[in-house]
C-alpha cells in the first residue's frame, strides 16, 4: 500500500486520497499533510499523479517557491475542501453546497481547457492528458482526477469511515458494499477495543 509521511493512501481513488490528507476534521486542530507546495508535489508523486521527472521539475528551488507554486497550493486546498463537501453531501444524500459546487465546477472547467489529446501505440490510442508546464498544472491534474471521481459515482460506492474519530472517505468494493472502515486494522480495531472495554 502506498504511504506518504506515515499516511496510508487507502481511499481507492486519487481524489479520495487527496481529501484524506486531512486527519480528524472534527477536531479543533485537524492534521493537514499538505502545508507547502513541495509536500503537495511529493504527495502527488506518491499517489501516482506525477512522474519522477515531473516531480523533480516542479520542486526545483526556482519553481517550488514561486508565486505559481503558492497559487497551485491554494487551488489544490480549495478543491480538496470543496470536493470533500460535495462527497459528504452525496454520501448523506443531501443537496450539494452551492459554494462548493461552484468551486469544483470552475476547477473542472480549467482542467478541461488544459487537456490535450494524446496518441499512443498499444492500448487505447487516444486519451486526454494534462502536461506539466509549471507548478499550477499540478492542481489542474488534481481537478482532472476529481472529475474522474465524480463521473464514476454511478458505478462505484464511496463511503465515509465509521471510526469514532475518523472521517476519511474510501471506495467500497466489498460484497454488498457493507465495509465500515477505511482501515479495518486501525479504525475497525479501535471500535472493537472500545466495545470490549464498555462490557
Amino acid at each position: 500500500m502506498k504511504e506518504f509521511d506515515g499516511l496510508r493512501l487507502v481511499g481507492g481513488h486519487l481524489a479520495l486520497d487527496l481529501m484524506n490528507t486531512v486527519e480528524y476534521r472534527g477536531e479543533p486542530e485537524p492534521g493537514d499533510r499538505l502545508d507547502s507546495f513541495e509536500r503537495l508535489a511529493r504527495w502527488s508523486a506518491t499517489a501516482g499523479l506525477l512522474s519522477h521527472d515531473e516531480l523533480r521539475a516542479v520542486i526545483a528551488p526556482g519553481v517550488a517557491r514561486s508565486p505559481r507554486a503558492a497559487r497551485a497550493l491554494d487551488s489544490a486546498i480549495e478543491l480538496r475542501e470543496a470536493l470533500y463537501a460535495l462527497m459528504v453531501a452525496h454520501i448523506r444524500k443531501t443537496p450539494p453546497p452551492r459554494g462548493a459546487r461552484r468551486i469544483v465546477e470552475r476547477q473542472l472547467r480549467n482542467a478541461s481547457a488544459a487537456s490535450t489529446l494524446r496518441y499512443a501505440d498499444g492500448g487505447p490510442p487516444f486519451s486526454w492528458h494534462i502536461p506539466i508546464h509549471n507548478a499550477e498544472d499540478v492542481a489542474v491534474r488534481l481537478a482532472d482526477s476529481a472529475n474522474n471521481l465524480l463521473l464514476s459515482l454511478g458505478r462505484v460506492a464511496v463511503h465515509q469511515c465509521s471510526g469514532p474519530i475518523c472521517d476519511w472517505l474510501f471506495v467500497d468494493r466489498s460484497h454488498g458494499h457493507r465495509r465500515l472502515w477505511c482501515q479495518p486494522a486501525k479504525c475497525g480495531n479501535m471500535v472493537r477495543v472500545r466495545r470490549s472495554r464498555a462490557r
